[in-house]
C-alpha cells in the first residue's frame, strides 16, 4: 500500500490509530443499534485498508449484532485489544 515509503507507512498507521480511537469512542457510547452498527461499519473499511484482518472481522461481527446489550462489551473489549496490538505492533517495530 506505501510501496516501501516507511515514513508513509508510519503516516497511515499513524492516521489509522487515530480515527480507530475515535470510532471506538462511537461504540463505546452508542446509544442504539444503528450507532454501534454505523461505528462498526466504518472501522471495519479502515481496518480493511490497513489489512487489519482479525480487527476487520471482529468489527463484521459488531456490525451483525442484532441485540445491542447481548454481546456490545464483549465485542468493544476484542475491537479494543485489536486495535492495542496494532499499535503495540507498530510501536515495536521498525517500519
Amino acid at each position: 500500500m506505501t510501496g516501501g515509503d516507511r515514513d508513509l507507512a508510519r503516516e497511515v498507521i499513524g492516521i489509522f490509530l487515530d480515527n480507530a480511537r475515535d470510532y471506538l469512542g462511537a461504540l463505546d457510547g452508542a446509544a442504539d443499534l444503528a450507532a454501534w452498527q454505523g461505528a462498526a461499519h466504518k472501522l471495519k473499511g479502515a481496518a480493511r485498508g490497513l489489512g487489519a484482518w482479525r480487527l476487520e472481522e471482529l468489527c463484521r461481527q459488531a456490525e451483525a449484532v442484532s441485540d445491542l446489550e447481548g454481546e456490545r462489551h464483549a465485542l468493544s473489549t476484542a475491537i479494543a485489544a485489536a486495535i492495542d496490538d496494532i499499535r503495540a505492533h507498530a510501536a515495536g517495530r521498525a517500519l
